[in-house]
């Protein structure tokens, strides 16, 4: 099947803790944070000690690819390739950080972290790297591109979709995995689709293209299932984000982006070396470009978890539409 292309992996990684990942902080950060303390239930500001950590273990993980490619023979489909992908990466040991809030909460599996004075109040949370038991990740990459040729240029259609099938976390081989797909404001978590497709043309010194941009809906944090749910509220929600948005998910969204392009090129011949003085010219290597980010001006949807972006997606921009301008000049 000569249209066809299978391809398939196995791989393994070994990565030992980087000096800075080992060095301790000599003194604790500068801003103090707020942590709930779960044995009282009351909000208390916290010193945090960050940085380094000399007991850190090497990260290993095993990846696992498979895909196929489709690039048909048939004369009407020449220039078009479809590459669907599958991977899976399991790490172990993996090195990372997690929040004060969180240390607070696994204070029975990390509790030299947790500092308490004589009256049992949490004084002081260390949250310096550390080897976290687990984490899967596997999802779907699909793509497709492709060129053809007219009278007026030269065309490119692309597109790229990614799906996320979990991602799962596991603190301590004692306590159960937390999938966090679908909970980008959850720990380590993303939204479960992303996509784009763009539109290119090129016919002699013009160019132009237009993208489009596309975030699935996702879930708000403390929703029913998640993983503050599942280790917190027996799988309930936590309806204190959950009332305020109105909702426990968040719409999908889609911005647009266009962009033109032209390039002068060389207007005049080489004379040895060097440039004619006399026939050098301004335009001589010079390229412009304009484009628009956020082309219809949309406004990111509203997402009562993010107060330090506005209580807006993360995934929008809250500029709204913008514009950019570069000159490049070659010599």
């Amino acid at each position: 099947m000569p249209e066809l292309t299978f391809r398939a992996s196995i791989a393994s990684a070994f990565l030992p803790p980087t000096p800075d990942q080992l060095v301790k902080n000599p003194v604790i950060d500068d801003f103090q944070s707020t942590v709930v303390d779960r044995k009282t239930g009351i909000p208390v500001a916290v010193d945090t000690l960050s940085g380094g950590n000399a007991d850190l273990k090497p990260q290993t993980s095993k990846s696992y690819n498979a895909g196929v490619i489709w690039q048909p023979r048939a004369e009407a489909l020449q220039g078009l390739r479809f590459n669907a992908e599958y991977y899976r990466i399991d790490q172990r040991n993996a090195i990372g950080y997690l929040g004060p809030q969180v240390i607070v909460d696994l204070e029975a599996l990390y509790p030299a972290r947790v500092t308490r004075d004589s009256a049992g109040k949490i004084t002081q949370v260390e949250t310096s790297f550390n080897n976290l038991y687990k984490r899967d990740t596997a999802g779907w990459d699909l793509s497709v591109d492709y060129t053809f040729k007219t009278g007026i240029g030269a065309f490119n259609v692309s597109a790229v979709q990614s799906t996320i099938l979990h991602l799962k976390n596991q603190y301590s081989p004692t306590l159960p995995e937390y999938d966090s797909v679908n909970f980008p404001s959850e720990r380590d978590g993303a939204a479960k689709y992303k996509g784009n497709a763009t539109v290119a043309w090129n016919w002699r010194s013009w160019t132009a293209s237009w993208t489009s941009l596309y975030y699935g809906s996702y879930t708000q944090r403390g929703a029913a299932g998640g993983p503050e749910s599942l280790q917190y509220y027996d799988g309930a929600e936590n309806s204190a984000y959950i009332d305020a948005q109105g909702s426990d998910t968040i719409p999908s969204q889609m911005y647009h982006d266009l962009f033109v392009g032209y390039d002068f090129g060389r207007q005049h011949a080489r004379t040895g070396s060097k440039f004619s003085s006399a026939k050098a010219s301004v335009l001589d290597g010079l390229s412009v470009q304009v484009g628009v980010r956020n082309v219809f001006d949309k406004v990111a949807p509203f997402d009562v978890y993010y107060e330090s972006n506005y209580y807006l997606s993360p995934y929008g921009d809250m500029r709204l539409r913008t514009y950019w301008l570069n000159v490049k000049k070659a010599f």
